[in-house]
């Protein structure tokens, strides 16, 4: 079973018993956030808990702050909750976050782990993990590339739906690098499509003649995609059948990386989510044109 390396790393937790009190607080704060503004009598029969304990447990948080009454007898979250929430994102940041996985993926896959973002119309290595191997692929921390033609760059586009990515990809120039580039448009927003559904991208010897990459999405608590992560290794080492042997370790990771984000729901399930929405932008683009 793949680890979650995140785990224990600054975890002082002892064994304790859980306060049932506090538990039901917040089985009623996460209750609420789901499906807000919620009525009393569906908090006490959703939880099974008395309406005595409800609404004593109601007018403890009403009291911090945190819960507010709307309407006649519905409750929300309040903005404090909101802020509370900040200041996780605030105090971790992305590379504090993932760090350790870039490290755990690197001895796993003996390769180059690259974390990078969007950064004005390219891509920025903002960490990374060294391989081991005296020939490696280095790509410094700091240092740019294009979007268009590296795997990490196609998974930072595939957060853009079809019609952002199309103003996008008119305002930059596809650059041929290799005879493996991309360079015209519609080609390239096909194999955007492609990464959503498989939740991948690749880049065989696309930027470089001697390098292949694999990458795959990290998302925030707002489930959108705000980085990628990478695998980067030598063409003659790391081949095609190497990518397809390490793809699965390295969507774990990145999943796992996400969930520390305050992700909620998997990227497959954001990347049906902006299919569906594409396609319904489609039917109704097509209804009024037929009108």
């Amino acid at each position: 079973m793949y680890q979650d390396v995140g785990k224990g790393l600054n975890n002082n937790t002892q064994s304790y018993s859980p306060a049932i009190t506090v538990q039901k607080a917040f089985h009623i704060l996460e209750l609420i956030g789901e499906r807000q503004p919620l009525r009393a009598v569906d908090i006490v029969k959703e939880l099974g808990l008395t309406r005595a304990n409800v609404h004593r447990l109601l007018a403890t948080l009403i009291s911090l702050g945190y819960v507010e009454k709307v309407h006649e007898n519905s409750y929300q979250l309040t903005y404090k909750m909101f802020r509370l929430g900040s200041m996780v994102t605030n105090s971790r940041s992305l590379v504090e976050i993932a760090h350790p996985y870039l490290l755990y993926l690197s001895e796993e896959s003996g390769e180059t782990v690259n974390l990078a973002v969007r950064y004005e119309g390219r891509l920025i290595y903002i960490d990374k993990a060294e391989s081991k191997h005296p020939l490696a692929s280095d790509q410094p921390v700091g240092q740019t590339d294009p979007l268009h033609s590296t795997a990490l760059g196609k998974v930072l586009l595939s957060g853009m739906d079809d019609e952002e990515l199309a103003r996008f990809l008119k305002g930059i120039e596809l650059k041929k690098f290799t005879e493996n580039t991309i360079t015209e448009e519609e080609k390239l927003m096909e194999e955007i499509r492609e990464v959503r559904r498989r939740g991948y991208a690749m880049d065989l010897q696309e930027n470089n003649d001697h390098i292949n990459c694999v990458a795959a999405p990290v998302f925030n608590y707002e489930n959108r995609v705000v980085a990628a992560v990478s695998i980067t290794g030598p063409a003659v080492r790391f081949t095609k059948e190497q990518i397809d042997g390490i793809v699965i370790r390295l969507s774990q990771t990145t999943h796992q990386i996400s969930e520390k984000m305050g992700c909620s729901v998997p990227g497959n399930v954001y990347y049906k989510m902006m299919q569906k929405q594409t396609r319904e932008s489609k039917k109704v683009h097509y209804s009024s044109n037929l009108k």
